[in-house]
């Protein structure tokens, strides 16, 4: 018998469950033939059963088995054969193959009516069952009603969807865990060990939680990544090869940042990008310090003054506040100026001191400033510097008054 993969039981288990939704709605001919594998299964609806019979046979079925028609109730697959030897472990043989693929169809064989004999003596066949077989077949009757496997494929089908979202998804850190559940529990549902699926199945779900969490976090970032994509072809186009440059370097990081999960540092690199973007459209936005107001984790001077002054009895809020507000027109500058290292190191910091203000944790916050504070003003104060963001503020103001004569 050739093991098969996991995927190809899964994919033929679809392909036979299309196969009976025809036959449930219409009467077929078919051909059921034991095989090394099983079985093999040929139906058409106009085709004669000794043509499906011939086929069955090309497609690796043994001489044994059951051809006539077929017809379905339920899950049950009823086969009135026009042939006479039928093996007695067919049908056990077809229970397992369509486990093996994840389906819970059953099959009977209807018994020839023997020439001679009235229908009568048949309808009274089941007086030869003992009171245990009819008590067991109310046992049948009602583990169908509470059937574990079925509601466990109920529970896979809701999900379908986000399974399916995520396998489409290869990038995701979540990949792996999903394709490693979903394999385990087709074996467990293949051997039908209902309470092992009843943990699979649980494990399935706990990795579309957790890619649906990281979608949350995701997928913002993106949108305004996307949102940004029209003016980042026109900079890139443009003569500006320096800011184009940059932009092209502060784009590998957003998306080396995504993949890692790292959302802040995703955040800080579209700031640098929409940075680029205002200084190259000649926009003048309010303090590039804002940009950090607009993440839920950080806050502004302002509003962290406001929020300094609802906790009055805390002094060192209220000290840290205002060293940042000494420092925000100069931060603002050095911002303002470009994707140097020290504007990328000023960005963090001040992201991590707004955090930490928000978390209360005032000896990070203090540590934080302490080193902002020193950054901005070695940024500020050097010479070449100074002459940058000179040279930066000269250049805005004679495009300022070139745009007022223009108009």
């Amino acid at each position: 018998m050739t093991l098969k993969k996991p995927g190809d039981l899964k994919k033929e288990g679809e392909e036979l469950k299309a196969l009976f939704a025809k036959v449930k709605k219409k009467q077929h001919n078919c051909a059921v033939l034991m095989a090394k594998d099983g079985i093999v299964v040929e139906t058409h609806i106009k085709k004669s059963p000794e043509v499906l019979l011939k086929l069955a046979k090309k497609a690796g079925g043994m001489p044994k088995g059951a051809w006539g028609t077929m017809t379905m109730d339920g899950q049950v697959i009823i086969i009135d054969p026009i042939n006479d030897k039928i093996p007695g472990n067919l049908t056990k043989l077809a229970k397992k193959f369509f486990s093996d693929r994840g389906l819970k169809f059953r099959l009977e064989i209807k018994e020839p009516e023997e020439e001679g004999r009235s229908a009568a003596p048949q309808e009274q066949a089941p007086v030869e069952q003992s009171p245990n077989a009819s008590d067991e077949s109310q046992d049948d009757v009602s583990k169908g009603q509470e059937d574990p496997g079925q509601k466990l494929v109920d529970q896979l089908a809701a999900v379908q969807k986000q399974i399916d979202a995520l396998l489409a998804d290869g990038q995701s850190v979540m990949h792996s865990a999903l394709v490693d559940a979903l394999q385990t529990h087709e074996r467990a549902m293949g051997e039908e060990k209902f309470d092992r699926a009843v943990d699979t199945m649980r494990r399935i779900e706990v990795a579309l939680e957790d890619y649906a969490a990281i979608l949350a976090k995701k997928l913002p970032l993106q949108d305004r990544m996307d949102a940004l994509a029209g003016d980042i072809e026109k900079l890139k186009s443009s003569e500006n090869t320096v800011a184009a440059d940059e932009v092209t370097t502060a784009i590998r990081g957003f998306e080396r940042a995504l993949r890692q999960r790292e959302w802040d540092s995703a955040t800080v690199f579209l700031d640098q990008i929409k940075t680029h973007i205002n200084s190259f459209t000649g926009q003048n936005p309010e303090d590039e310090t804002d940009g950090f107001d607009e993440t839920p984790e950080t806050q502004s001077s302002e509003t962290t003054e406001e929020a300094a002054d609802d906790f009055d009895p805390v002094k060192a809020k209220s000290d840290l506040v205002k060293r940042f507000a000494n420092i925000k027109a100069d931060l603002g500058q050095l911002l303002k100026a470009g994707g140097s290292d020290a504007a990328k190191q000023a960005r963090e910091m001040a992201v991590a001191f707004g955090k930490q203000i928000k978390a209360a944790d005032f000896d990070a916050a203090r540590d934080a400033i302490e080193s902002l504070e020193k950054l901005v003003k070695e940024a500020t104060s050097s010479p070449e510097k100074s002459a940058r963001l000179s040279r930066i503020a000269k250049m805005k103001k004679g495009l300022g008054a070139l745009l007022s004569e223009l108009r």
